[in-house]
């Protein structure tokens, strides 16, 4: 039998190398250290399943390799796995190191605890990507394994599947651009460790340490991490109340004096971030946005949808509150009143990763439900039944509009590629833009012709990209600038003085001007209109009306935080005839492909319609009569964070198909 065992670990180990080797090569470490990584987590896993007699925990890890590694072979996750980070990290590491972090410059709004750390990795031998990169990954890694300890005294649940899920699609892809959130959790896990699960003669000033460490880390962590120490002091309720809070919070009070000696404005950095975050007069619209699903965007943040229903249906069922229900529910939704400003929750939804310190909570309290479920009552099954179908619904409208050819062509795992198809298709006559004579070009700017570029495939049927003269702004400090989330309250407050290095724009407008007066640019594509791209078209107003004679409009797909951003594309253009011809391809093109872009998501009709409107065609007498809202989703720059949610609603579905719709024996009626 041992030796059986002994096989069946050994025949394990090598699949799990084999099926780890995209992980190996995207990897900065040296491949002996990494191979070396793999093989040892295989054995640890091995001996926790020799410990645990249960298999299906090899099959559930195998199984979560293979996802994520696959996510590297079709391109979802790069090679190399890019350096965990946070913003500016060189230049605030530079200015501690001269003592002058925190002293009046427009960055490093991080908690000084982060700094100091990536300071300690800085000194590790080795290049610092390869450090960073290997401490990220250790810390997410003994954040899965404290997390799952803590998953099984609580829920006393084996599987990992969920877990590893999580780990999968979540930690990794916020472990790519946010170390500061990854240091974060690894103090709060260790903070809720000492506190409900040590038994250690001074836990309580352990878990304090690590209260400290975790809310002079990340300004977020702040509500999270006091929460879960007053929940234990309120659960407790011992005699030695006042003692035991005391030594949980006097760690973090002695951080604050030693910091605020070291960083005199470190306070002011640090909370100015979220100084302009004023709510009352959004509180209760956004509230009612919420609860009723209008912002579902981010996949991510669709989390805490479900997380929040859960949470209230565990509460009304078992009558009472624990920490998970609370922190799923009440907590989220005073981060989300703390977070707002006055443009709405759409800023807030979109910065998912500020929410990333729910997500261990987030992950019992599924466990918990999963536990509970059987014995909900008929009425509570039911309700989440309806819940899940509307979820189930929200879910078709964000992918709605993906079809198989996207999943053939690899597309749908890959954002960008993603993204720009759905561009190209919306503004696919501007690829039948007609030739130019010789010597003339096609003005553009900053490179927005680029998007319809695909992999140094010319996708124009005229033009070649010589063909094209592309105006970039000339900034060598554009890497630089200020984080304007915060910069500016900092110069109100009179702490910081300079925003941008270098507020001017090296353009030549003379020669420029003197190309457009002498016709060399024969069309012109305004895209977005930057500084730079309205200046040169406000100086050469009058030559323009009177000389590009005609103008049409294509239809274009937005980018970024909102659709309220441009959706057309203006041609210029200074013979008619090439104008009217270009206007009769846009107009047939739209026509004859309406329903096509309309099970894209319903936003293209907005952008359509407005087409239609602009030229001056005949009415469109035509309606999307679909329910998604893929291109919606597409705007917001949030795609790939889809599939989390989407492996949510598999797992809650599969607990509602074992636990209600098929009968379990397990459970009586009376339960």
């Amino acid at each position: 039998m041992k030796r059986r065992l002994l096989i069946y670990y050994f025949l394990f180990l090598i699949g799990f190398i084999v099926v780890n080797i995209p992980l190996i090569k995207a990897m900065l470490l040296p491949k002996t250290a990494s191979i070396s990584i793999i093989i040892l987590t295989g054995i640890l896993f091995c001996y926790y399943v020799y410990k645990q007699q249960s298999s299906k925990i090899l099959i559930t890890v195998f199984g979560c390799a293979i996802l994520l590694n696959l996510f590297f072979v079709v391109g979802w996750l790069d090679t190399p796995w890019p350096t965990p980070s946070f913003q500016h990290r060189e230049i605030c590491l530079g200015f501690l190191s001269e003592g002058t972090l925190y002293g009046g410059q427009p960055y490093c709004a991080q908690g000084p605890i982060v700094y100091i750390f990536a300071k300690l990795i800085q000194i590790l031998p080795g290049s610092d990507d390869m450090n960073f990169q290997t401490v990220s990954l250790l810390m997410l890694f003994l954040s899965f394994i404290l997390l799952y300890i803590f998953k099984k005294k609580i829920t006393d649940d084996n599987s990992l599947f969920f877990l590893g899920i999580f780990f999968v699609l979540y930690f990794i892809r916020i472990a790519e651009d946010d170390f500061t959130s990854v240091v974060a959790v690894f103090f709060l896990l260790l903070e809720i460790y000492f506190l409900y699960l040590s038994n250690t003669k001074h836990k309580e000033i352990y878990a304090g340490i690590f209260l400290g460490l975790c809310i002079f880390s990340k300004t977020h962590f702040f509500l999270a991490s006091g929460m879960v120490a007053l929940f234990y002091l309120i659960k407790e309720r011992t005699k030695k109340l006042i003692i035991s809070f005391i030594k949980i919070t006097a760690p973090s009070l002695i951080f604050f004096v030693i910091l605020k000696i070291i960083f005199p404005n470190f306070v002011t950095y640090y909370y100015t971030i979220n100084g302009n975050f004023i709510v009352t007069q959004v509180l209760f619209k956004t509230l009612f946005s919420i609860l009723t699903l209008r912002y579902v965007y981010n996949g991510l943040f669709f989390l805490f949808y479900i997380g929040f229903f859960i949470s209230i249906l565990r509460i009304i069922n078992k009558k009472t509150v624990d920490l998970f229900s609370i922190m799923c529910s009440v907590v989220f939704l005073i981060m989300i009143t703390l977070m707002l400003n006055t443009s709405g929750i759409k800023i807030v939804t979109e910065t998912y990763r500020h929410f990333f310190v729910i997500m261990p909570f987030y992950v019992i309290n599924l466990y918990l439900f999963k536990k509970e479920f059987p014995k909900f009552t008929k009425k509570l099954k039911i309700i989440t039944c309806v819940i899940l179908f509307i979820f189930i619904f929200v879910i078709y409208q964000i992918l709605g509009g993906i079809t198989f050819n996207d999943l053939a062509d690899g597309s749908v795992f890959q954002e960008q590629k993603l993204i720009k198809k759905f561009q190209r298709e919306i503004s696919y006559p501007l690829f039948e833009i007609p030739s130019i004579e010789q010597g003339e070009k096609v003005l553009v700017f900053d490179d927005q012709i680029s998007l319809f570029s695909s992999d140094g495939t010319n996708l124009f049927i005229y033009l070649n990209e010589s063909d094209f003269e592309n105006i970039k702004l000339n900034d060598p400090y554009a890497a630089v600038r200020p984080d304007f989330s915060f910069a500016p309250t900092l110069v109100k407050m009179g702490i910081a003085t300079i925003l941008d290095p270098n507020p001017n724009i090296d353009l030549n407008f003379t020669e420029i001007n003197k190309k457009l007066h002498d016709l060399s640019y024969p069309i012109i594509v305004e895209i977005v209109p930057y500084r730079y791209e309205k200046e040169i078209l406000y100086q050469n107003k009058d030559f323009i009306e009177n000389t590009y004679t005609c103008s049409v409009i294509i239809g274009v797909l937005p980018v970024g935080y909102s659709r309220s951003n441009s959706n057309i594309i203006t041609l210029h253009f200074v013979n008619q005839e090439n104008c009217d011809d270009m206007a009769s391809k846009i107009y047939r093109y739209y026509t004859q492909n309406f329903e096509y872009l309309c099970e894209r998501g319903a936003y293209n009709e907005i952008i359509i319609k407005r087409v239609f409107e602009e030229n001056w065609f005949p009415q469109l007498n035509k309606k999307c009569t679909t329910w998604n809202r893929t291109t919606d989703f597409i705007v917001s720059a949030h795609y790939k964070a889809s599939y989390l949610a989407f492996f949510i609603i598999l797992f809650l579905c599969w607990i509602v198909i074992k636990y209600f719709l098929i009968k379990d024996k397990n459970y009586s009626k009376s339960d």
